[in-house]
């Protein structure tokens, strides 16, 4: 007979002891086909997962961009719109905790009329509460998408009905990350506000490029708010650099902007020393200043009288 154990056992001063002793040949086979067979099994999930971070990063595709638009909303009084730019850290705070709840109770303390979002999640749920509580209409562009279904991106949030929006695609030479931004046209009483939402490069030159992209394909607009990820001397001394005069009688193809708000650190949240989001406007930003919203940067809102600048007429 063939024995299968593989342990003995002996009494010595009322103390079992356990000694190995060599494993019997049926055993050993079996031992061995057991780790061929989760060796293999490891190698096909390695095999199946490998695609998986293909995914994580591309350039947004047309059908990535969606909106949630109420064509009925009223349209802002044009001598007073506040504008909220926000990147909110796919939805997490600077510890890696929940901040989703946090930057909705600060939005609807705040109330801006117009809100341009960063690395937002566009999980349907939460962008359909979002917009539910807060009364906004939505346009969303994906940047990338992380794993099958979770879609990261830009949005801009309007109180007033998005006549029209503009997906612009940037170019990312020196990073792996995709970049583009939303162009929108939101009612005024006064016409229509065409206002442009970004997420730039961290990589100074890609950011620069990315700029003069951004720049060519704007006609016109008269606020431009995001993460520029570049502090106030490179971001003045780039295509947007204030006092190029787009509040004058004329609104020409690559807009300038007759003003920016001033350079309030706003990363990192708990005591920021970069100011690296941005507002430009056609007007003077009024009552500037930055609100934590449960995200590793804090927000910056400011006021314009838009009733200066040349607006589109509604047609």
């Amino acid at each position: 007979m063939v024995s299968t154990f593989t342990r003995s056992r002996e009494v010595r001063g009322g103390d079992i002891l356990l000694a190995e002793m060599p494993l019997s040949a049926d055993v050993q086979q079996a031992k061995d086909r057991n780790f061929r067979e989760t060796v293999g099994r490891n190698m096909a999930k390695l095999i199946f997962l490998l695609p998986l971070p293909l995914l994580t990063t591309s350039d947004a595709r047309p059908e990535d961009t969606f909106t949630i638009n109420n064509r009925h909303s009223p349209a802002f009084e044009a001598d007073s719109v506040s504008v909220m730019t926000a990147n909110v850290h796919g939805w997490e705070t600077a510890g890696g905790n929940n901040g989703f709840e946090e930057f909705e109770e600060i939005l609807i303390k705040e109330q801006p009329d117009v809100v341009c979002l960063q690395e937002a999640i566009a999980d349907r749920p939460v962008i359909e509460k979002l917009v539910k509580d807060g009364d906004y209409n939505l346009v969303f562009a994906t940047t990338t998408w992380q794993g099958l279904n979770r879609q990261r991106g830009n949005a801009i949030l309007s109180k007033a009905s998005i006549i029209s929006n503009k997906l612009i695609t940037l170019p990312h030479n020196y990073t792996s990350e995709p970049r583009n931004a939303i162009s929108t046209s939101i009612k005024t009483t006064d016409g229509w506000l065409r206002i442009t939402g970004t997420h730039l490069s961290i990589d100074s030159v890609e950011s620069m490029e990315q700029s003069k992209k951004l720049n060519s394909e704007m006609y016109g607009d008269q606020i431009l708010c995001g993460d520029f990820n570049q502090g106030t001397n490179t971001v003045n001394s780039g295509p947007f650099e204030a006092g190029g005069g787009v509040g004058g009688k004329t609104s020409p193809r690559g807009s300038r902007f007759s003003s920016r708000t001033p350079g309030i650190p706003t990363f990192p949240n708990v005591f920021p020393v970069r100011a690296i989001d941005h507002i430009f406007a056609c007007s003077e930003a009024v009552n500037a200043r930055t609100v934590g919203v449960g995200s590793d940067h804090r927000a910056l809102i400011a006021e314009f009288d838009v009733s200066k600048c040349v607006l589109t007429p509604e047609s």
